[in-house]
C-alpha cells in the first residue's frame, strides 16, 4: 500500500471537515483548523504552490458537492443555504 502524501492527507482531512460542516452548519474549531494548516504547510515543504494546495481543495469539494450530508439531505433551495 502507497503511503500518504501530503496534498492526499490535506484533500482528505479537508473533505472530512467538510463534510463534517455540512452535516452541523457550525464552524471549525481552532484545533481543525491548525490540522488544516499544519498539512498545508506539510504539502507547501514539500514543493506543493500555494495554487496547487487551493485548487485541489477547491476541486475536491467541488467534486464531493452533492454527496455532502447538508446538500443530499436537503429537501429544498432553502435547505441547501446552511451547506453552501
Amino acid at each position: 500500500m502507497e503511503q500518504p502524501t501530503a496534498l492526499s492527507e490535506l484533500g482528505a482531512r479537508y473533505l472530512e471537515l467538510l463534510a463534517e460542516v455540512s452535516r452541523t452548519g457550525r464552524n471549525l474549531d481552532r484545533q481543525e483548523l491548525e490540522s488544516l494548516r499544519a498539512l498545508g504547510e506539510r504539502a507547501a515543504e514539500a514543493g506543493h504552490g500555494l495554487r496547487e494546495l487551493v485548487a485541489h481543495c477547491l476541486g475536491a469539494g467541488r467534486r464531493a458537492w452533492p454527496a455532502l450530508p447538508g446538500v443530499a439531505g436537503a429537501g429544498s433551495l432553502g435547505g441547501l443555504r446552511p451547506a453552501g
